[in-house]
């Protein structure tokens, strides 16, 4: 297994490895990340199975302090949570094992 550094390098190896052209693995991974999308946009939970989870996590306004010590407003926001699912953290651990 190569290092991926972005789309083009996934949709290479998913089409060496599915023996699929790589147009029809760029249509399924596009569609993919549309269907995970909406379903955060939605505010619901988007599950990757072997993946794991993508939640969306809304954050109240509050008040904090910049650096240089003065007052600032942060307004609401959302960010998304990843939680692993279980098989992607025993590959982790197993790959820790083994790093020196």
């Amino acid at each position: 297994m190569s290092t991926l550094h972005g789309k083009t390098d996934l949709i290479a190896e998913l089409a060496e490895m599915t023996e699929l052209p790589h147009q029809d693995v760029r249509r399924i991974l596009d569609a993919l990340t549309d269907s995970v999308n909406r379903t955060l946009r939605a505010g619901d939970r988007a599950k990757v199975p072997g993946i794991g989870i993508l939640a969306p996590v809304h954050r109240l306004a509050r008040c904090g302090t910049g650096p240089d010590g003065k007052p600032y407003a942060a307004p609401p926001s959302v960010r998304i949570a990843f939680r692993p699912a279980k098989r992607l953290r025993d590959v982790m651990a197993a790959a820790m094992e083994r790093m020196p």
